[in-house]
């Protein structure tokens, strides 16, 4: 079962986070979201990264432990159009430690510039280390260009430690508001280590919304024998839901789904579909628009008669 563990006062902690780089790490608009300071190199599809959290790392505020912990990130240049799965693995140090706990986040910049917490679904996977340590992958789809910075922090200044990242990209379907978009073939999707128990296959739709209509995502498999998962968010770059301003609905292994988006809101609506990897499931979706409902009729005024008032 994936998680979402920022969720709760996200708002506050992104604003905090932002105040504290802003403070600290002498950032500014041409430069990475979490600063030059706090960044450590870059990273692309493809690569696999080693790093290390120490005490001496810049300090960010840590939206998951709500504490000022060491941190490092990693910058990503993400394309419109491209999901992005990224994986954190704890690892021995040097002296054979394997002490890493924290959390993997993602951070971009708003209209205005400001540093936003951005962070993408994510879960862990495999075995966590001595000191509660979870391997970690995050999900992110980017509806535009633009610079992010992966997070690696640490839970609290005693559980720094190696780690290392590695990222992979994966296409997005852009579907049409009107269209059945039929052949979605998800045995071809992206393998992902965090999604379900047993390895599985994720693929990545998108459609517009907008906010005059209340949009349905109804995904039915139509060949293949596997059962999928479904599980539809937005607004904008991220495949979770972290405050009013987005939905994030979910459906168990299934054949056929409908997911809907409540309330209806404007922007990029991204829709994650899973099955298992020894599985095959070609699907079709669609996107069901419900028209508001019509204003209701004006009441009929009543005539009022005065006292001085004769009929003839």
């Amino acid at each position: 079962m994936m998680r979402s563990p920022f969720r709760a006062a996200w708002f506050s902690a992104a604003f905090l986070s932002t105040a504290v780089l802003a403070a600290c790490s002498g950032n500014d608009v041409l430069g990475p979201p979490d600063g030059t300071a706090c960044t450590v190199g870059s990273i692309a599809p493809g690569d696999s990264v080693n790093g290390n959290v120490r005490g001496s790392s810049c300090l960010a505020f840590n939206p998951s432990s709500y504490v000022i912990s060491p941190a490092e990130s990693w910058t990503l240049n993400a394309k419109k159009g491209t999901a992005y799965i990224i994986r954190l693995r704890h690892q021995p140090n040097t002296a054979a430690n394997d002490t890493w706990a924290g959390s993997l986040q993602a951070f971009g910049r708003n209209a205005q510039g400001d540093a936003t917490f951005v962070t993408g679904r994510w879960s862990t996977f495999g075995t966590p280390n001595g000191n509660g340590g979870n391997n970690q992958e995050m999900f992110i789809a980017a509806d535009r260009d633009r610079t992010l910075s992966i997070r690696v922090v640490s839970s609290t200044k005693a559980d720094t430690g190696a780690y290392s990242l590695a990222i992979s990209s994966c296409p997005i379907t852009q579907i049409s508001d009107t269209l059945d978009h039929a052949g979605i073939d998800l045995s071809n999707g992206c393998p992902s280590l965090s999604y379900d128990a047993l390895p599985t296959k994720v693929t990545f739709v998108s459609y517009l919304a907008d906010s005059i209509v209340q949009d349905s995502a109804i995904v039915t498999r139509t060949a293949g024998t596997g059962s999928f998962q479904g599980y539809l968010t937005g607004i904008g770059m991220d495949v979770n839901c972290w405050n009013s301003d987005c939905v994030s609905t979910t459906s168990g292994w299934t054949t056929a789904t409908t997911l809907v988006t409540t309330p209806a809101l404007p922007g990029t609506m991204n829709l994650l579909a899973a099955v298992r990897a020894d599985s095959a499931a070609t699907v079709t979706v669609r996107i069901h628009s419900i028209p508001p409902a019509a204003p209701p009729a004006p009441a009929a005024t009543a005539r009022v008669v005065g006292p001085n008032h004769r009929s003839h």
